[in-house]
């Protein structure tokens, strides 16, 4: 069975464009973002919302510890297992009290207490671990990474406060991570002539190489599978997929 999840409580549909959707453990609950302007909140660019598919109610997630709404985009989130913590990138300068930096910041929401929090500044694209303990972003400002002409990954433990960079300075950075549910590895890659993916452990600190041909990675909840896209079909032979054999 197929549902629809952009409808508000109201069975409103989106008015505009809805997607870029994570689901918890359980399935139940679904984060994504939308621009829809027909569910009461103001504003023509993207809102995270969270839609249970139990009770079926939509929840508006970028907000202010306030419960005042942000004033510009808000997207890319991730949600973890039990559904309390939910991160997401956002360029609105509400969310939080004294923020000036005039530039996307990733902001952990905490769905229990209802508080927003900024754990990232100048960073973009979280998730975050299944257990709700560690969250990864990537950044480019030179403010936290070594430099700000490479995209960079960065490790943020909630529980201690400390934001760790985890990308092998030897390759090109790394981008667009995912993370195991205990927050031990992170698999990302890294852009260049070849496009490499990696898996770093945080607890042997080291890095490992998984193909030097693949982009866009995933890892499963327990670390043990990668799956990632082979742009050039040459990792998997006499594929009769992949032939036409």
């Amino acid at each position: 069975m197929i549902s629809m999840i952009s409808i508000n409580n109201q069975g409103i549909q989106s008015d505009a464009s809805s997607g870029r959707s994570r689901i918890n453990a359980t399935g139940r609950l679904i984060v994504f973002q939308s621009a829809s302007q027909v569910w009461g909140q103001p504003g023509n660019y993207y809102k995270v919302f969270l839609y249970d598919s139990e009770t079926a109610p939509l929840e508006l997630i970028s907000v202010s510890s306030e419960g005042v709404v942000g004033n510009k985009y808000s997207g890319d989130s991730d949600i973890s297992d039990d559904g309390r913590y939910i991160v997401f990138n956002s360029e609105a300068d509400n969310l939080v009290a004294d923020d000036s930096n005039e530039s996307i910041d990733v902001f952990l929401h905490d769905r229990k207490t209802g508080t927003t929090e900024r754990i990232g500044l100048e960073v973009w694209y979280p998730r975050i671990s299944g257990d709700g303990r560690y969250v990864v972003f990537q950044a480019a400002s030179s403010e936290i990474g070594p430099s700000g002409q490479v995209v960079n990954l960065f490790l943020y433990d909630i529980q201690t406060g400390i934001t760790e960079l985890i990308s092998e300075t030897i390759y090109n950075g790394g981008q667009h991570a995912d993370i195991s549910d205990d927050g031990r590895y992170t698999v990302y890659y890294t852009p260049g002539s070849k496009d490499i993916v990696l898996v770093f452990d945080r607890e042997t600190e080291q890095t490992k190489v998984v193909t030097d041909n693949g982009y866009w990675p995933s890892i499963s909840g327990d670390g043990r599978w990668v799956s990632f896209t082979d742009g050039e079909q040459v990792l998997v032979k006499d594929n009769p997929h992949l032939t036409g054999q």
